[in-house]
């Protein structure tokens, strides 16, 4: 079963550099979630993103890309999928890094 891995970024993101490396090692803070279980929820998760880079703003995630979520959008996103039980484990990560105002990483299928 496919599936996305989302890791809180320990520094933030440096304007200009491209966040193209899978490398979960960088990021102790992993988790994966079933693409099943957060499919449902993807037509919801608007708003600020970043794909690779600083430099490219969007509004939606890029399912098979790489995408930078600023701590406020964290928080909404968290929002969104806290009525699936089986995404607790995400909306704990991403309230965690709201509140500790750091992006989350999202490696997409």
């Amino acid at each position: 079963m496919a599936k996305y891995e989302f890791g809180i970024m320990e520094n933030p993101p440096v304007k200009g550099k491209r966040y193209d490396e899978y490398n979960p090692k960088k990021y102790p803070r992993l988790i994966y979630v079933y693409d099943d279980d957060l499919d449902p929820f993807l037509p919801m998760m608007n708003g600020e993103i970043y794909w690779h880079t600083l430099d490219v703003r969007a509004d939606v995630i890029a399912m098979a890309g790489i995408n930078l979520i600023p701590p406020h959008t964290c928080l909404e996103f968290a929002k969104i999928i806290a009525a699936s039980p089986a995404l607790s484990e995400l909306e704990n990560l991403l309230r965690t890094a709201h509140s500790e105002e750091k992006f989350v990483i999202l490696f997409g299928l």
